[in-house]
């Protein structure tokens, strides 16, 4: 009996030491769901960065590389760009890319990020223009983000598809308010958020 019960307290003791040996891995940092738009957002703000010749370091062939807006630098590879001009008086444009950031600094809603890709985030687009105007735009958001505000970190994920219509602008300065639905940063969400129209040949 002495012998087993030496036996129960060596095994209750190998328990206790490796319980106490063992190395906890701290739960990941979450965003809420205003936090998760705003990540968004700034994150936006990267596909401006297109038209913005100022911003670019380096490019070769469909891949650009860019300043981000308060430092790092962003990796933009033009997937898919078409433009259907068979019907008179209309166009259809096709656009898509993958965005890779790279300790890219952007703000949104009074917060700053900062962005690296997880591995990235990829777009596609496709814009009806009749005449000069867009007509309407359709499209999705998929991928992953690594951000870090402030003292916390963590992983964004997103899936998101949305739908634009146009709003009167000037028509040197195309608008339209798209509206978003879908998975973002582990939240079920739709917004709205009025928007530039940016185009690019790649």
């Amino acid at each position: 009996m002495k012998t087993a019960g030496r036996l129960v307290s060596g095994i209750a003791f190998a328990l206790v030491a490796a319980a106490c040996g063992d190395d906890t891995v701290e739960p990941e940092d979450v965003l809420t769901e205003e936090e998760a738009i705003a990540l968004f957002d700034s994150r936006e703000q990267l596909a401006a960065l297109l038209g913005d010749s100022t911003k670019l370091i380096s490019s070769s062939g469909n891949s650009n590389v860019y300043r981000c807006p308060q430092g790092g630098q962003v990796t933009i590879v033009v997937t898919e760009f078409s433009v259907d001009t068979t019907a008179v008086d209309t166009a259809r444009i096709v656009f898509a890319a993958e965005t890779t950031p790279s300790g890219c600094k952007a703000s949104a809603g009074n917060r700053e990020f900062t962005l690296d890709g997880d591995p990235s985030i990829r777009e596609r687009a496709e814009v009806e223009l009749v005449g000069f105007s867009p007509a309407g735009v359709t499209g999705w958001s998929r991928g992953g983000l690594k951000w870090t505000l402030e003292e916390r970190s963590g992983s964004c994920e997103m899936d998101l598809a949305f739908t634009a219509e146009p709003v009167a602008s000037d028509p040197d300065d195309p608008k339209v308010v798209s509206t978003y639905s879908g998975s973002l940063c582990g939240h079920e969400v739709e917004f709205t958020k009025t928007e530039d129209i940016v185009v690019t040949d790649g």
